[in-house]
């Protein structure tokens, strides 16, 4: 990893004040502003599918009392929930640094396939000159399919960092 003063600084948090300004800031940074489902290329050459449902996992969004969300349920809800956020919790940590999360995902410093993660197998570093969270890992599941698609990212402390790169070095 580089040291502190050689990373870059951290992208800028998100502002939002309703669910629906949220989910447009996802597409913005995730899809390209685009239709599903939206590819790219990392640095380390692994192609990252998108779909809008994983706002879901990227922001915890949840309801309350409800088990499971999906898409084709909530989207007219969440584009039509213009002040607020109605009936919808969501983690504020995550959703502030979604703009981070796409970057350590399109420029990871290092990837690590990360043996007994439940719904990912890879997970993607990035070291930014940040204070107390100065790394964030993004977890990438592979489905049966092939697909690599993103199931969360959050800034990690270096303390904690040594869980989230045990097992092989895919890159560099």
């Amino acid at each position: 990893m580089r040291r502190s003063m050689d990373a870059p600084n951290r992208p800028p948090d998100v502002e939002f004040s309703s669910i629906c300004e949220l989910y447009g800031h996802f597409v913005r940074i995730f899809m390209d502003g685009k239709e599903n489902p939206h590819e790219f290329i990392s640095k380390c050459g692994c192609k990252i599918t998108v779909f809008d449902h994983h706002f879901f996992h990227m922001v915890k969004l949840q309801v309350p009392g409800r088990e499971k969300l999906f898409m084709r349920d909530e989207k007219s809800t969440i584009l039509s929930q213009n002040e607020g956020f109605g009936e919808y919790t969501y983690d504020a940590h995550r959703a502030r640094h979604l703009h981070s999360a796409m970057e350590t995902l399109v420029n990871p410093d290092c990837v690590y396939r990360t043996e007994g993660l439940r719904t990912a197998n890879r997970v993607f570093i990035k070291k930014y000159n940040s204070l107390p969270y100065s790394f964030t890992a993004a977890l990438i599941g592979v489905r049966d399919s092939g697909l690599k698609v993103p199931v969360i990212a959050f800034p990690v402390r270096g303390t904690d960092l040594k869980k989230w790169v045990r097992g092989a070095k895919l890159f560099p």
